[in-house]
């Protein structure tokens, strides 16, 4: 995908999300203190890779507050960030429903869960950029 095209696509997920509030109790997620009091467009690179690994431990409001942020920095800077695109795909890719254990399980309820706090038009965006994954990252597609 071409930089015109990414840029695009972030700032049709940034005008998506323009309206979601920041957490109203400031609390963003377990362990991820670095995020308190940012907006999300202020988290960079660098941010996002320190915390790659903790990034499924957002709260509802954080998750969605800070979704753009993670999208984003996908579309932007998949080679700096290495293992986040493999992430956030995977935080959108249901086990499908004949697949049954407390792993498939979890991953559905959190899945629900987290589509749940998105507007019409944030879960718009964000098929958009399931859409977009596979020429973002063609590497990555026959791991979902």
């Amino acid at each position: 995908m071409n930089k015109e095209k990414r840029q695009k696509l972030v700032d049709f997920i940034s005008k998506s999300f323009a309206d979601a509030p920041y957490p109203e109790n400031g609390y963003v997620g377990f362990e991820l203190e670095d995020f308190e009091g940012l907006h999300w467009k202020d988290v960079t690179p660098e941010l996002l890779c320190t915390y790659v690994d903790e990034l499924v431990n957002f709260s509802g409001a954080g998750w969605r507050f800070f979704l753009p942020a993670i999208l984003s920095g996908v579309i932007l800077h998949s080679k700096e960030i290495g293992r986040l695109a493999d992430n956030i795909i995977r935080t959108f890719a249901v086990p499908p429903s004949e697949n049954s254990g407390r792993f498939a399980d979890n991953t559905r309820r959190l899945f629900t869960k987290r589509l749940t706090v998105l507007t019409s038009q944030e879960k718009i965006a964000v098929r958009a950029f399931v859409e977009a994954f596979k020429e973002l990252e063609p590497y990555a597609i026959g791991k979902l």
